[in-house]
C-alpha cells in the first residue's frame, strides 16, 4: 500500500460522482422525486434518506403563456404550458422559488410562497454492498478536496510529513492513506465522473454555454481575467440555451486558446461571438420563440434596416448587389456529431441527422463527423445535429450576398437582419443576415450576408435511442450467501475409501452476481483461519410438500423440491442413474439426520425414486426440509477429530462472477455447527438422551463419573455429548461433560468441577451420540 494523492481538475467542484477502472464501475443510482408543496410550506425527505449522497437541483413546475410573433413566421400565436424551472438553494428562510437542504437526513424545505407547486427534486444515491454504503468515496476509501481557496491541507499530511502538508488551492484531488497498489506496485487506472464548477441545476447538470464563455473570459485563476466590462450583456443567448434545453460540459484538458474554445462552444449553441463596440457580444442565431427551463427566448429577429438601390454605393458598373451561388456539392444533407454519452458510461457516441427530402433530390453527402465532446447528452447532440444539417442545407447551400454601404450605416454588427431590395435580382425585402463587416480603402463598409430563412435556427428535438452494448460490471456486488446446509457424510458417501472425518456444506448467493466464497472457521467466534474456496453455487433448496416415508423403490409418494434460491435445474437420468445413486441428493431436517434419495427422471409423479441410498435411514421429512443435490459443486472438509462434539462457526465471504468485491469477514454471519463425529470409515449416526438431576460437586477439583449399559454400543465407538437448550448461567456451563466407551455394552458420562466453589446443578438433558 502507498499513500497517494491524485490530481483531478480545476477547482473549485461541486462533487464527486461515479468512478470507473478496468474492473468496472463504482455508480451511483439517480432519482426524482415529486412533491407538492402544502399550504404554509412544508419539507420533503427523500425515499432513499439513508443512502442520499447528494443532489443535482430542484426545480418547479411553472405555467406559462407567451404571445409570440417572429419575423417570417405565419402570423402570432400563444404558447402556454408549463415549464419546470429552476429553483435555488439558500441556507436558510426559504421565499419564493427557494429551497433549503439538510444533507444530514436529506431533507428539503420550502416556503408558503410556493404552495401548490409541484417540485422535482433530482438526487443520486449509493447501494449499499456487503462491504460499504455505495457510494464511490466510501468503497475507495478515498477522501476529496474540492479544490476550494483556500483548501486545508490533507490531514494525513499534516500529521506524517509536517511541513509538506499543502493545502493545493484550487485543485481539486482525491487522496488516500493507504491504497493497494496490487502486485505491480502502480496506481489503479480510475476516471472520474465530476460535478464541475457551473452545473446548471435544477436536475441539469451541464453548464450553460453563455456562463461557460463569460466563465472563461473573466475567471482570474484558470480564465483569460478580462473586466466584466468587456462582456456584452448575453442574457438573450442565454435563453436561447435554456429554452432549447443546450447545455454542455467541456473538459478543457489540452492547450488551446480561449478565443477557439469559446467559438467552438458557442457553435455548438447555435451561435457565434461578436467584437463589436469594444465589447464581446455573444448572440444566438435562434429564430423562433421558445419557452423551457425557466427561460423564455424571444428572438431578436426585427430587420434593423431595409436597404434598397438608394442605400448601396456602387463599384463603376458592377450590380450594387452581388449574389453567390454556392455549389450543391459543397451542401452536406448529413451531418454527423461525435459525443461522449453520459447515459453510457461517457463511450463515444454518433448522433446523426438527414434531409431526406434533399438527399432524394441530390443524392447523400455527408460531412465527417464533427467532434463535440463538450456534448455529454443524447438529446443534445440530437438537436445539435438537427440545426447543424438545416443550417448546411439551408443558409450554407443557398445564397450569399456582398454590398456596400457608407458610415451612416456603421451601428451594423455582425448578426444583425436586413432586408434587401433590388429589383434585378428580383429581390424585394428579402431578409438576409449580417456576417461580416469591412472597411475598404475608400472608407465605405463592406459588408457579407446570408440568407434567412425563418424556421430553420431552432432544433426539433427527435427521439433519440442509443445503441448500449452490454458492459460487464466488474465492481457488482456479490451479496450474502443463503443459510448454507452443513451435515457430515458416512463412509458410503465418501466412496468407502475415506479413513477421517469430514463436513460437507451446500451453499448458493442471494444474489445474481454471487461467483462463489472463501470458507472460514473459528472455534471461538473471533479468530477465523480460511479452509477453502467455493467456486460456483450448489443445486439446493427446500421441499415444497411433506415427504413420507416409504419403501425402496418409492413409486407412492412425491418428492417437490423448490431451487429458486440457487437458481439451479435438476436433469433427468436414466434408470440406471438412479439405481447406481448417479443422481443422488441428500434431504436434511437440520438437526443431523438426513436421508439420501436419487431419481430418474424430473417429472415429479414418476416412479423409480431411489430412497434410504447410501445406508442413510429412510425417514419421513416436513415440508420446508432442505433439500441439496450431491455433486461436484458441494464443499467437502476434512477436520481433526478432537473437534468432536465442539460448536465450530462458519464464515462465507462472497465474491462475485469475476472473483473480485470480497465480502469483508467482519461484515458476513456466523454459522454454528455441533461437530457429532461421523467418522467417514464408520456408518450411521446413533443418539440417545441421558439426564442428570440435582447433582452436587464439591469444592475444589472434583469429578464425578456417570456409568451406563447400552446394549449395541462397541469399545471403539466414537461417542459426543451436547447439551440440550440454553445452560447458559445453569452452573452447567463451568463444568466440562464428556463420554468415554470403557467396554462393549457400556459408556461412562464424565462430569469435571475443576475448580471454584461446590456446585448444585439443576436437571439437565444431553444427547449421546455414538458412530460405529
Amino acid at each position: 500500500t502507498a499513500a497517494v494523492t491524485i490530481a483531478l481538475c480545476e477547482g473549485p467542484i461541486a462533487q464527486l460522482c461515479n468512478v470507473w477502472d478496468t474492473k468496472g464501475t463504482l455508480l451511483l443510482v439517480s432519482a426524482s422525486e415529486n412533491f407538492t408543496v402544502p399550504g404554509g410550506g412544508g419539507s420533503y425527505q427523500v425515499s432513499q434518506h439513508a443512502n442520499y449522497f447528494a443532489h443535482y437541483g430542484v426545480s418547479r413546475l411553472d405555467a406559462y403563456s407567451v404571445s409570440a410573433n417572429d419575423y417570417g413566421s405565419d402570423g402570432p400565436v400563444t404558447l402556454s404550458g408549463n415549464q419546470s424551472k429552476p429553483m435555488s438553494l439558500v441556507g436558510s428562510a426559504p421565499g419564493a422559488g427557494q429551497y433549503t437542504l439538510n444533507a444530514g437526513t436529506a431533507t428539503f424545505g420550502f416556503s408558503a410562497a410556493d404552495a401548490g407547486k409541484q417540485v422535482t427534486i433530482t438526487y443520486v444515491y449509493g447501494v449499499p454492498n456487503s462491504n460499504s454504503n455505495g457510494q464511490p468515496l466510501q468503497q475507495l476509501a478515498l477522501t476529496l478536496f474540492t479544490g476550494s481557496r483556500p483548501q486545508t491541507a490533507w490531514p494525513y499530511l499534516t500529521s506524517s510529513h509536517p511541513g509538506q502538508d499543502l493545502g493545493y488551492n484550487g485543485l481539486a484531488y482525491v487522496a488516500a492513506s493507504a491504497m493497494d497498489l496490487g502486485s505491480s506496485g502502480s496506481l489503479p487506472n480510475y476516471s472520474y465522473e465530476v460535478l464541475g464548477l457551473l452545473p446548471f441545476g435544477g436536475g441539469v447538470t451541464d453548464a450553460e454555454p453563455g456562463a461557460i464563455a463569460n466563465d472563461l473570459l473573466t475567471n482570474p485563476f484558470y480564465g483569460v481575467g478580462w473586466p466584466g466590462t468587456l462582456i456584452a450583456n448575453y442574457s438573450n443567448f442565454s435563453s436561447y440555451c435554456m429554452a432549447n434545453g443546450i447545455f454542455l460540459s467541456p473538459a478543457i484538458d489540452s492547450q488551446q486558446s480561449a478565443a477557439a474554445i469559446i467559438d467552438d462552444l458557442i457553435d455548438l449553441a447555435n451561435g457565434a461571438a461578436v467584437w463589436s463596440e469594444g465589447v464581446v457580444k455573444l448572440k444566438s442565431y435562434g429564430d423562433t420563440t421558445a419557452v423551457a427551463n425557466g427561460a423564455i427566448f424571444v428572438p431578436n429577429t426585427t430587420p434593423v434596416y431595409d436597404l434598397s438601390d438608394r442605400d448601396f454605393l456602387r463599384k463603376g458598373t458592377d450590380d450594387p448587389v452581388k449574389v453567390i451561388r454556392k455549389s450543391r456539392a459543397d451542401t452536406f444533407n448529413t451531418i454527423k456529431i461525435e459525443f461522449v454519452n453520459r447515459a453510457n458510461g461517457y463511450n463515444v457516441e454518433i448522433a446523426e441527422d438527414k434531409d431526406d427530402a434533399n438527399i432524394a433530390l441530390y443524392g447523400l453527402k455527408g460531412a465527417s463527423p464533427r467532434q463535440a465532446h463538450a456534448i455529454c447528452d443524447a438529446t443534445i447532440a440530437k438537436k445539435v445535429a438537427n440545426h447543424k444539417r438545416m443550417r448546411s442545407v439551408y443558409i450554407d447551400g443557398g445564397s450569399a450576398y456582398r454590398f456596400t454601404l457608407g458610415w451612416q450605416y456603421i451601428l451594423l454588427e455582425p448578426m444583425d437582419l436586413v432586408t434587401i431590395t433590388d429589383p434585378s435580382l428580383g429581390l424585394s425585402k428579402h431578409p438576409v443576415r449580417v456576417t461580416a463587416i469591412k472597411e475598404n480603402d475608400a472608407g465605405e463598409l463592406d459588408f457579407e450576408a446570408e440568407d434567412f430563412p425563418w424556421g430553420t435556427a431552432t432544433p426539433t428535438a427527435y427521439p433519440y435511442t442509443a445503441g448500449a452494448g452490454f458492459a460487464p460490471n466488474q465492481q457488482a456486488d456479490p451479496g450474502s450467501v443463503n443459510p448454507p446446509i452443513i451435515f457430515e457424510p458416512n463412509n458410503r458417501l465418501t466412496g468407502g475409501a475415506q479413513t477421517g472425518y469430514e463436513i460437507w456444506i451446500g451453499v448458493c448467493g442471494v444474489s445474481a452476481n454471487w461467483g462463489g466464497c472463501n470458507v472460514w472457521i473459528s472455534l471461538d467466534n473471533a479468530t477465523y483461519r480460511r479452509i477453502g474456496t467455493i467456486h460456483g453455487a450448489a443445486r439446493m433448496g427446500v421441499l415444497t410438500a411433506a415427504l413420507a416415508s416409504g419403501s425402496d423403490p418409492d413409486t407412492a409418494h412425491t418428492l417437490s423440491v423448490d431451487l429458486t434460491q440457487s437458481s439451479g435445474t435438476l436433469s433427468s437420468g436414466s434408470v440406471s442413474d438412479a439405481d447406481n445413486w448417479r443422481t443422488a441428493c441428500l434431504i436434511y431436517d437440520g438437526s443431523g439426520n438426513y436421508e439420501v434419495v436419487a431419481y430418474q427422471t424430473m417429472n415429479l409423479t414418476a416412479p423409480n425414486r431411489r430412497r434410504g441410498a447410501f445406508s442413510t435411514p429412510v425417514g419421513a421429512h416436513a415440508n420446508g426440509a432442505q433439500f441439496l443435490r450431491l455433486d461436484d459443486a458441494v464443499f467437502d472438509w476434512a477436520y481433526d477429530p478432537t473437534l468432536i462434539g465442539q460448536t465450530v462457526y462458519f464464515k462465507f465471504t462472497s465474491f462475485n462472477k469475476f472473483e473480485l468485491m470480497e465480502q469483508s469477514l467482519a461484515n458476513v454471519s456466523a454459522y454454528t455447527y455441533a461437530v457429532l463425529g461421523q467418522s467417514t470409515s464408520t456408518g450411521l449416526i446413533h443418539s440417545q438422551v441421558v439426564g442428570f438431576s440435582g447433582k452436587t460437586l464439591a469444592a475444589g477439583t472434583c469429578i464425578d463419573v456417570n456409568n451406563f449399559s447400552l446394549a449395541g454400543i462397541q469399545a471403539n465407538d466414537h461417542v459426543a455429548v451436547a447439551p440440550i437448550g440454553n445452560i447458559a448461567g445453569t452452573g452447567w456451563d463451568t463444568v466440562s461433560v464428556t463420554a468415554q466407551v470403557p467396554a462393549a455394552g457400556q459408556f461412562n458420562i464424565i462430569i469435571n468441577n475443576p475448580s471454584g466453589a461446590a456446585k448444585t446443578l439443576p436437571l439437565q438433558l444431553f444427547t449421546l451420540r455414538y458412530f460405529h
